[in-house]
This record gives structure tokens, sequence and C-alpha cells, in this order.
């Protein structure tokens, strides 16, 4: 990623806002490991999305309010 121009403050930038943004904790060297924005891309993936092991969360039916006129 150096090669597309990102200096060291920039990858510290980038990377903070990727940490809130997927709620996960990154490698501090990631933008310099992962040469391509689709490596980071798949990198990622791979903490946020669920595992086999990892059940899926499914939400419940939000029910209506009282007096609603949403129907």
């Amino acid at each position: 990623m150096g090669e597309q121009g990102l200096d060291s403050v920039l990858t510290v930038v980038i990377r903070r806002r990727l940490e809130k943004r997927f709620r996960c904790s990154l490698p501090t060297t990631l933008l310099w490991r992962q040469p391509t924005v689709a490596a980071v891309s798949d990198y990622i993936a791979g903490l946020v999305s669920p595992t086999a092991s990892t059940p899926l969360l499914v939400a419940a039916p939000i029910p209506a309010l009282r007096g609603s006129s949403l129907r």
C-alpha cells in the first residue's frame, strides 16, 4: 500500500477508522503487509464474518406500538 502513496500517519488513521467501523482490533502493520485494498478487505472479512461454529443471531420481529398507524 506504500506504493499507492500511503505514509505511516495515513495508515494509522485508516486502520483506526477500520477498527471503529468494524469493531475489531487490527494489527498495526496491516496496511503494509497487505498489498492491495482487496487483500485488506479479505483480511477484515475473515475477522468479522461468522464461522461455521459461530451461531448466527437472528433479530426478533419488533412488535407494533399501540396506537401506531403503521400496519
